[in-house]
C-alpha cells in the first residue's frame, strides 16, 4: 500500500495533486468506490465539482445527498463521521 504525507499552505493544490492520483488509479477499474474525505462542505463541494468533472460514473456528495442505492462503480464524499457511518449501515 502507498502512503503519503503531505504539508503544504492552504491553497496550493494538495487535494487537487491526490485526487489526480486517485483518479488515475480509479479510472481503469471495473468497479469499486473511491471514498475521499472532506473536512467541509466547502471541500466536499470542490472535490465534488472536480471528480464531476473527471468522472464518467456517478459521485455522491455525502454533504449534500443521501446515498441510496450504491452503484457498482461510484465516487463517494463525505466526512469521516458520515462514511464510517455508512461503513457500518452497509455491513
Amino acid at each position: 500500500m502507498d502512503h503519503l504525507i503531505i504539508t503544504a499552505p492552504e491553497g496550493c493544490g494538495k487535494t487537487l495533486a491526490l485526487l489526480l492520483h486517485a483518479l488515475r488509479k480509479f479510472s481503469n477499474e471495473e468497479e469499486g468506490l473511491l471514498v475521499v474525505l472532506a473536512y467541509s462542505k466547502e471541500l466536499s463541494q470542490a472535490i465534488h465539482l472536480i471528480l464531476s468533472t473527471c468522472l464518467q460514473s456517478p459521485v455522491i456528495n455525502l454533504y449534500m445527498q443521501d446515498l441510496g442505492e450504491i452503484p457498482q462503480k461510484a465516487a463517494i464524499v463525505g466526512s469521516p463521521l458520515q462514511v464510517n457511518n455508512l461503513w457500518k449501515k452497509e455491513k
